[in-house]
């Protein structure tokens, strides 16, 4: 059986990115030294404001210390209220 995520209200279900293993000079990080602000969004509420810039797969900036965090599956997701998503992340080329 599949598990769908649908959040209510205003709820941004995320995933955060991978922690960074070493910097760009290569020095080695440790893995408990990194505190993800980066995600990426898994699921949209249906009161979502802003759904033409917060659409499944769009990488976004979150106030630290907010959401819920929670495990599904096996995999780790946290649950952001629309007005702790601080910015999104635009790739340009």
């Amino acid at each position: 059986m599949k598990t769908i995520l649908d959040p209510l209200g205003d709820y941004v279900v995320v995933k955060t990115e991978e922690a960074p293993t070493k910097t760009a000079s290569g020095i080695l990080l440790p893995k408990d030294t990194y505190k993800p602000d980066v995600v990426v969004v898994v699921a949209v509420g249906g009161e979502v404001r802003q759904v033409e810039k917060i659409k499944v797969g769009t990488r976004l900036i979150y106030k630290s210390f907010s959401g819920t965090a929670f495990k599904l599956g096996g995999e780790d997701f946290i649950l952001i209220q629309e007005q702790d998503l601080l910015s999104v992340i635009k790739e340009t080329k």
